[in-house]
């Protein structure tokens, strides 16, 4: 008869067992694990490290840069894990992709002229989260300032005695 080779899957060491124990419970020799002898022989595994031996190295991975905020990377991620930002816009979620308007509406107009400071804010953080509308808040926002100083000088000189 035959003969079946299966290991140990406690210890590791192999064992060779006659082809009628198939289904049969063996012990091991080794380490007195109880097994089950399996149909057919199993092709022999490495053998497991010794306990406290260091794990075996990862395989090695492809990394890049993040072309937005140059953070390393795995070659092939949708979505950098550092700055969030999608590094393929046709697979951003919907949300990411808005088409939203590059004009200001009316509210936005009434802010940027009556109180230009709080457009200088807008516009900054409009800015940082890369809408489109950001730079034309920002300009008129300024523009608007600029006037308002200006007017505010020419107010004050014109207060002063001469």
């Amino acid at each position: 008869m035959g003969e079946i080779q299966f290991q140990c899957t406690a210890c590791g060491t192999t064992l060779a067992v006659d082809d009628r124990a198939v289904g049969r419970t063996v012990t091991c020799p080794e380490c007195s694990a109880r097994l089950r002898v399996p149909a057919t022989s199993s092709p022999p595994q490495p053998p497991l490290p010794p306990p406290g031996a260091p794990a075996p190295a990862p395989p090695m991975q492809q990394y890049m840069r993040c072309p937005f905020c140059r953070e390393e990377i795995l070659v092939g991620a949708v979505k950098c894990k550092h700055c969030g930002e999608f590094l393929d816009a046709t697979r951003a979620p919907s949300y990411a992709r808005s088409n939203e308007p590059e004009d200001l509406t009316a509210g936005e107009w009434i802010v940027a002229i009556l109180c230009p400071c709080i457009g200088l804010i807008m516009g900054t953080v409009w800015a940082i989260q890369g809408k489109k509308k950001a730079k034309k808040m920002l300009v008129v926002s300024f523009v608007v300032w600029l006037v308002w100083v200006f007017f505010g000088m020419m107010a004050e000189i014109a207060e002063q005695p001469r």
